[in-house]
């Protein structure tokens, strides 16, 4: 289980894929989808991938459908943006469909217990298979929306094709689903902010990349709006340390080491909580989830505004799922920036609307740390939480 937890969360930062269900609890999202223009609207599965090939020509080629632009053009003038020397893709697929299904969304025990529900799927109007294939959808898209979105996929190009994924790759820690999320969120911001500068210097018409993010963001609840978050707060982290994006590699060098940083800029993350379990429940998984996911989570039962407050006090989490007889549980233990910050999650937690029928108990170990369990009755009832060696919690 450890193995497969750690190559799932390693496909967020690097490829769009789809986990499906498992036997048993998971800390990591279901739905990951990287390299994607987000859309409203979606439908069917692209055809097969063609294999990928290495001509060195700069052409791009339009197959299966024509584009109402010059997309060679469009990759030349998106390098010119990022200063970047790499080759364009050998092809861009045309869809006449209104979107794509990128990773069928698995609504594990965690999500549909923390309200993070109605994914479905993730829809994208355009997704990189692998650095010479594009897949644009057409059926729902302006001739000027069209041209942002694929601008938007260029960027993620030039981010496989100089190295970043790899190297952002390589920084997510011990399956952290927090360190994935913060590198997903400068792939993202990178690319959302150079499809801004494309749309400002060549279109100036319609809806900005930037402003379609924020209505989606916006208009969005459950499993969509925490996906969304990463380009909604990824652009803006990219927009106040660079002034163009030829300086990305200078975000790309100095990443965010959690989506606490991505959120609120660079911060010190305090020690992680230990916890211990004594029990004859088996330890299926363990995480950080980080301050991002604990937002989206909030805002499934409380305002936004009330849900970024209690998660703002974030100082470092630690997550188990437990397994036994095919029963699930959690223990998700946080350590507050300080007393205060603690004290606003625990009236928030009491506000916060349940989202399911599995149980839930809050739990103040000290001034600083709270541990909430939830998950199956029989766990959350009959545990027990004490201040040890850490935090143990025992049945």
């Amino acid at each position: 289980m450890r193995l497969r937890l750690l190559a799932v969360v390693a496909l967020l930062v690097l490829a769009g894929c789809g986990a499906g269900p498992t036997a048993t609890p998971s800390t990591t999202p279901q739905p990951t989808e990287t390299d994607v223009a987000v859309t409203d609207t979606a439908t069917p599965t692209p055809a097969a991938t063609p294999p990928a090939t290495t001509t060195p020509e700069r052409e791009v080629r339009v197959r299966n459908g024509e584009l109402p632009f010059d997309a060679t053009a469009v990759f030349a003038r998106t390098q010119a943006l990022l200063g970047s020397d790499v080759a364009p893709p050998r092809n861009v697929y045309v869809s006449e469909q209104s979107y794509f299904e990128r990773g069928s969304y698995a609504e594990s025990d965690l999500f549909r217990w923390l309200g993070l529900t109605g994914g479905g799927s993730f829809r994208a109007s355009a997704y990189v298979a692998h650095p010479n294939a594009v897949y644009i959808a057409t059926g729902n898209q302006t001739a000027t929306e069209l041209e942002t979105i694929l601008a938007h996929e260029y960027v993620h190009i030039v981010q496989r094709r100089s190295g970043v994924h790899d190297r952002l790759g390589r920084r997510v820690v011990d399956g952290s689903t927090d360190t994935a999320i913060a590198a997903s969120g400068v792939t993202e911001g990178a690319a959302t902010y150079t499809a801004q500068a494309y749309w400002d210097r060549h279109i100036k018409t319609g809806e900005s990349p930037r402003a379609a993010i924020e209505r989606a963001y916006a208009n969005a609840t459950g499993a969509r709006k925490y996906l969304l978050a990463r380009y909604y707060f990824g652009v803006r982290y990219i927009d106040q340390r660079v002034d163009d994006p030829s300086e990305l590699d200078s975000v790309y060098e100095a990443p965010p080491e959690s989506s606490e940083a991505l959120i609120h800029g660079p911060t010190e993350v305090v020690a992680a909580p230990t916890v211990s379990i004594e029990s004859d429940w088996t330890e299926a998984s363990r995480s950080r989830q980080g301050e991002l996911f604990l937002r989206g989570a909030l805002s499934t039962g409380l305002p936004d505004e009330t849900a970024g407050r209690a998660a703002a006090g974030w100082g470092n989490d630690t997550i188990v799922g437990l397994a036994d007889e095919g029963d699930s549980a959690y223990v998700w233990a946080h350590r507050w920036d300080d007393r205060a910050n603690a004290t606003e999650f625990e009236q928030a937690f009491a506000e916060w609307e349940r989202p399911s029928d599995a149980s839930y108990r809050l739990v103040r170990v000290d001034g600083e740390t709270t541990v909430l369990l939830f998950g199956t009755p029989r766990f959350v009832t009959n545990a027990t939480v004490e201040r040890g060696d850490g935090i143990v919690v025992r049945t």
